[in-house]
């Protein structure tokens, strides 16, 4: 059975990528690959501590790479979620410009870039998002990728 959702917006996007995902994610580049305007699935790559020129490359090469290699892809949008605040623009411009350059390189369109930040969100497309982002969407907030990484403590 395939589900159809709609987003009329970024904000309604956002709402449905921890769907697409099964979580909410944290600290983490997504990826949706899309194909005719109909989504693909979600791609999360981890984000380290510190977004480099050299880390942002490698990880806008990863997600390009990996989307490249799907059937019949010709668009992506890309979230980034960090637990950073937002300021004055959205956090990550970097790795979004180096997102934009290889998905065009791979001919595939980028729709969109969003931040989910700690207090707000944005899309770095958008020349209207004010200083400190919109207000944080409202999320069906499910557990986010570390929810039971842990593993309890046991006897021996």
């Amino acid at each position: 059975m395939v589900t159809v959702a709609r987003a009329a917006d970024a904000a309604q996007f956002l709402t449905l990528v921890p769907e697409l995902c099964g979580f909410t994610p944290r600290q983490s580049l997504v990826v949706v690959p899309f194909s005719g305007g109909h989504s693909r699935g979600a791609l999360r790559i981890d984000l380290p501590d510190r977004l480099d020129e050299s880390v942002c490359d490698q990880l806008a090469k990863a997600a390009i790479d990996t989307v490249g290699r799907m059937q019949s892809i010709d668009a992506v949008s890309m979230v980034i979620y960090t637990d950073a605040d937002f300021g004055d623009s959205p956090p990550g411009a970097r790795l979004v410009d180096r997102v934009r350059h290889l998905a065009d390189d791979a001919g595939l369109r980028l729709i969109d870039a969003l931040t989910v930040a700690a207090d707000g969100w944005g899309s770095h497309f958008d020349p209207d998002t004010p200083a400190g982002g919109h207000a944080s969407v409202t999320l069906a907030h499910r557990f986010d990728q570390l929810s039971g990484a842990e593993l309890p403590i046991t006897d021996a």
